[in-house]
Order: structure tokens, then C-alpha cells, then sequence
């Protein structure tokens, strides 16, 4: 079972404001840049946290943009997809998230769960919203001497 987390810059009323009047090119790159640097935490320590088998989910941790829209901006990090990690497209065990919530095995045994990603995530949300704030006020800033 996979979930997304959505992080809504709350309470800094100033922040906000200058965002705002930005046009919506630089509001976006001001954002999803904040948002890239934020992540970097988060990164880090799910790559310290992750299980070492052969190394290559801990190597295909990346930080990704998570989709395009108009109204949205996001950035995850993402685990590597399945070819990557030597799994066939249509094997319905998927590495990282079996690691992430455990699993049943063949024999009806229970592998439990070694959880790297919300932890790493739990772990570092205040850093992570700090990180955030100051890199979009200084985008914002730069924006603002521009022009």
C-alpha cells in the first residue's frame, strides 16, 4: 500500500503573499526547486536506513519530480523501478516495498516489515520544512532582484 504525503506551506502569510505575485513559470521553479534541496535530508537518510542486499535499491534512490499539472508541483523520492532491481515487469513482488511492509512468502511464512522510507521521512519533516521555507524565500528573493 503506497501513500503520498502532501506538504501545504501553512502560516507563512508573508512567504505566501511574495510568492504569489510571482508569475507561474517562477513560482513553479522557485517551488519545485525548494522542494528538490528539501529533499536532499529525506534522501540521505533512507539510503542509511535502507536494507543492503545487493546494493541496488539503496543505489536507485533518487529524488524525482512527481508529476506535471497545472495546480501541482512535487518532488518524491523515488525508488528504482523494477528492471533496475532484476525483477521481470509482470513479478508481483516489488523489492523496495516489500522491504518497506514486509510480505508472505511460498510458504506461507511472514517476512515483516524493515520500514526505511517513512522513517526517513518522520525523522526529518521539521528539517525538511525549514529547508523548504528558506530556499523558496530565497528563490523569491532573487526573483525580486531581477527585476
Amino acid at each position: 500500500m503506497a501513500s503520498a504525503v502532501d506538504i501545504s506551506l501553512v502560516g507563512d502569510k508573508a512567504l505566501t503573499k511574495k510568492l504569489h505575485r510571482l508569475e507561474g513559470p517562477a513560482q513553479k521553479r522557485i517551488v519545485r526547486k525548494g522542494l528538490r534541496v528539501g529533499a536532499k535530508p529525506v534522501l540521505a537518510a533512507a539510503k542509511a536506513k535502507v536494507p543492503v542486499k545487493t546494493g541496488r535499491t539503496k543505489a536507485g534512490l533518487k529524488i524525482r519530480s512527481a508529476g506535471r499539472s497545472r495546480s501541482r508541483i512535487g518532488v518524491v523520492v523515488k525508488t528504482p523501478p523494477r528492471a533496475a532491481l532484476g525483477i521481470a515487469a509482470d513479478d508481483p513482488n516489488y523489492y523496495p516495498m516489500s522491504v518497506e511492509y514486509g510480505h508472505s512468502t511460498k510458504g506461507g511464512g511472514h517476512v515483516p516489515a524493515h520500514p526505511f522510507m517513512r522513517p526517513a521521512l518522520d525523522e526529518n519533516a521539521q528539517q525538511v520544512l525549514g529547508i523548504i521555507r528558506r530556499e523558496i524565500g530565497a528563490g523569491i528573493e532573487r526573483e525580486a532582484r531581477k527585476g
